[in-house]
C-alpha cells in the first residue's frame, strides 16, 4: 500500500493493508473502499479512524431521510446505528434473514462497532459525550443496553484489532462545519470487553493525528504533533497522562506539525517516521525513546512495513528501485546514534513501476507500480530473494488488494479521460473504461475485467474464494456489484434499483450483503454460490414486524 500523503492519517490504511480477511474482522468496517486502499497518493481525506465519506449521511434536511451507519458484523446480527431515532436495526444474519428488530440506545448514534466474536456492539456519535454498549439479544432475550460519559466532542474511534478495546478521540483535521472543537490533548481509552467499565482519560500530546493498536491489542500508540504517546492498556485502569516520546533527533523543540508520516510496527514497539523534503528516515524505539536516522541518500517516496518481518520495503523513483533493510541492520539495538544506511538492498525495478508499493498480505511479496496512465506493468519483488516478476496488465493501476494468502490480486486500474464508446477502437476503448484485473501469482495470469462505472466497497466471502465489489455511479445510471470467483475469474453481476453502499460478509454463512442508499434503509442479501437474494428495505418499519 502506499504511503499516504503529507499530512494525512495512515491509521485506517495501515489496517488495511494487512490483508482482505482483516477487513472483515468484527471490530472494523463491514468493507474497504476500493477508492483508498493501497492507492497512488491522491488528496487528503483526513482518514484518521473513521471516514468522513459516509454514504448514509443525511444533509438534505429531511427528516424522513435516515441517516444510517455503515454495518457492524456480529456473530448473529448485521447491526446499522439510525441517528434519526437514537436506536440500533439488528438484522438476524441466519435463517431467513428478515427479523429485524430495533434497539433503542439514545443519543444519535452515528458509529457503530462489533466486539470480536461475540454480540455485543459499542455505538456512539459525534461529538457527544457518551457511548452505548449494548449485548444484543439472541432470540427470545432482551438486549442490555448501558450509556457511558465520555470526552466531549471527539470525533473518532480507533478499535483494537481483537475488538476488545478502543480509543475515542478529537482529531481536528477531520472536523465538519459547525462541529464543536474537542479535546486536542486528551483521549479516552474504553475496555469493550466490560460492559460496566468506565472509560479512563488518558493526557497525551497536542493535536492527535493518528491512533495505532498492536497487532495484539496490548498497546496503542497515538501520535500528536508532539511525538508518540505509547498506552500501555493493561497499565491504564485510571486517569492519568502518558507524555509521547519525541520522534526525532534533530534538535527541533516543540510541535513538530504534519510535514511527516509515521508507520507503527505490528508490535507496536517502534515508529519509522518520513519527513518531508529530507532523504532517509528516522527510526524510533518506543520503548527507550531511542532515535536512530538511516541515511539513504535518497529522497523516499514510500514506505513500507513487512509485518512479522519487520523488514522495511523503501521506494525511490530517482534510482527506479525498492530497498530492503531489517530493522534490527537499520540500528536498533541498544544505543542511540546515526545508521550509516549500508544495510538498505536495492532492487532495480521496470520502468515506470516506481509510483508506490504495495506489500502482500502474507509479508512475502512487495508490489510496485508507476501509477500514471500508461504505467501498464505491475512488478512482484520477492522480500527474500530479490526475484522481481512483472505483469503487463494493459491499464494503469489505482490500487491493489491482495488475498490472506498472497496469492490473488484484485487490481483496480485508472482511466484516461472520457468515456467508452462502442465500436471505437479498442485501444482507446480499453483506456478510457473503468476496470479492474484478477491476477493470480502462483499461475502467473490475469484477467481484464471492464466495468461501467469504478468500482466501490469490496469485502471477499468467507472461505475468500471470491470477491464481491461495488460498481455503481448514479450519473450515469450504474447501481450495481459485481463478484470473481478466484479460482476460474468467472465474473457475475446483480444490479440494484438504488445506489449500493457497502458490502460485508456473514459469519459462518455463504451469504453476503449489499446495503443501498435507500430513505428508510435497505439490505440484500446475497449468495455468491447459488445467486439467490432477499431484501429487507425500511428498517423504522420493519423492526416492528415479529
Amino acid at each position: 500500500m502506499r504511503s499516504p500523503p503529507m499530512n494525512s492519517m495512515p491509521t485506517l490504511n495501515r489496517l488495511l493493508q494487512l490483508s482482505l480477511a482483516g477487513l472483515l474482522l468484527a471490530a472494523c468496517s463491514s468493507s474497504a473502499d476500493l477508492s483508498a486502499i493501497g492507492e497512488m497518493p491522491m488528496e487528503d481525506t483526513g482518514t484518521g479512524g473513521s471516514t468522513d465519506t459516509d454514504p448514509g449521511r443525511n444533509d438534505s434536511g429531511d427528516p424522513t431521510v435516515l441517516e444510517l451507519s455503515r454495518p457492524a458484523v456480529t456473530r448473529d446480527f448485521v447491526v446499522v446505528a439510525n441517528k434519526n431515532q437514537g436506536a440500533l436495526t439488528k438484522i438476524q444474519s441466519s435463517g431467513a434473514l428478515s427479523k429485524v428488530t430495533s434497539v433503542e440506545i439514545g443519543g444519535r448514534p452515528t458509529e457503530v462497532f462489533a466486539v470480536g466474536d461475540t454480540n455485543r456492539v459499542v455505538a456512539f456519535g459525534r461529538g457527544e459525550g457518551s457511548f452505548a454498549v449494548v449485548d444484543l439479544g439472541a432470540a427470545g432475550e432482551t438486549d442490555s443496553v448501558r450509556r457511558l460519559p465520555v470526552l466531549d466532542n471527539c470525533n473518532q474511534i480507533t478499535v483494537s484489532p481483537d475488538g476488545l478495546h478502543a480509543v475515542l478521540w478529537y482529531d481536528n483535521a477531520a472536523a465538519r462545519a459547525g462541529e464543536t472543537m474537542g479535546p486536542l490533548s486528551e483521549v479516552a481509552l474504553l475496555d469493550l470487553s466490560a460492559a460496566s467499565a468506565a472509560p479512563v482519560t488518558i493526557g497525551v500530546g497536542v493535536n492527535v493525528r493518528q491512533v495505532s493498536f498492536a497487532a495484539d491489542g496490548s498497546r496503542a500508540v497515538v501520535v500528536s504533533d508532539d511525538g508518540a504517546s505509547v498506552l500501555v492498556i493493561a497499565a491504564l485502569t485510571s486517569n492519568r497522562s502518558v507524555p509521547p516520546i519525541a520522534l526525532s533527533d534533530d534538535g527541533v523543540t516543540g510541535q513538530l506539525g504534519a510535514d511527516r508520516d509515521v508507520f507503527v510496527t505490528e508490535a507496536a514497539d517502534f515508529a519509522v517516521v518520513r519527513r518531508a523534503g529530507i532523504d532517509g528516515l528516522g527510526i524510533v524505539n518506543l520503548e527507550t525513546g531511542d532515535v536512530r536516522t538511516v541515511a539513504t541518500g535518497e529522497l523516499l517516496t514510500d514506505i513500507e512495513l513487512l509485518g512479522p518481518s519487520r523488514e522495511l520495503a523503501l521506494l525511490s523513483p530517482s534510482r527506479s528501485a525498492v530497498g530492503f533493510v531489517g530493522l534490527e541492520a537499520a540500528g536498533l539495538g541498544s544505543g542511540s546514534g546515526e545508521g550509516s544506511g549500508d544495510g538498505v538492498d536495492w532492487v532495480e525495478l521496470p520502468v515506470g513501476t516506481a509510483g508506490f508499493l504495495v506489500p502482500s498480505a502474507d509479508g512475502a511479496r512487495v508490489f510496485a507500480t508507476g501509477g500514471d496512465v500508461g504505467d501498464n506493468l505491475l512488478a512482484s519483488i520477492s522480500v527474500d530473494t530479490h526475484a522481481v516478476a512483472s505483469f503487463n496488465l494493459r491499464k494503469n493501476t489505482r490500487s491493489i488488494l491482495n488475498s490472506s494468502n498472497g496469492r490473488y490480486l484484485l487490481v483496480v486500474h485508472g482511466h484516461a479521460a472520457g468515456r467508452p464508446v462502442a465500436g471505437e477502437p479498442e485501444e482507446e476503448l480499453v483506456a478510457k473504461s473503468s476496470a479492474v484485473s484478477v491476477v493470480d501469482l502462483e499461475q502467473g495470469t490475469a484477467k481484464l475485467v471492464l466495468l461501467p462505472a469504478d468500482p466501490g466497497a469490496v469485502a471477499l466471502n468467507r472461505d475468500e474464494s471470491q470477491v464481491l465489489f461495488v460498481v455503481s455511479d448514479e450519473s450515469l445510471g450504474v447501481r450495481s456489484a459485481r463478484w470473481i470467483a478466484f479460482d476460474s475469474f468467472a465474473v457475475q453481476s446483480v444490479d440494484f434499483t438504488r445506489q449500493p453502499t457497502d458490502v460485508g460478509a456473514l459469519p459462518g454463512s455463504d451469504w453476503m450483503f449489499v446495503t443501498q442508499s435507500h430513505p428508510q434503509g435497505r439490505i440484500s442479501f446475497l449468495n455468491l454460490s447459488t445467486g439467490a437474494m432477499r431484501e429487507v428495505t425500511g428498517f423504522s418499519l420493519n423492526a416492528f414486524i415479529e
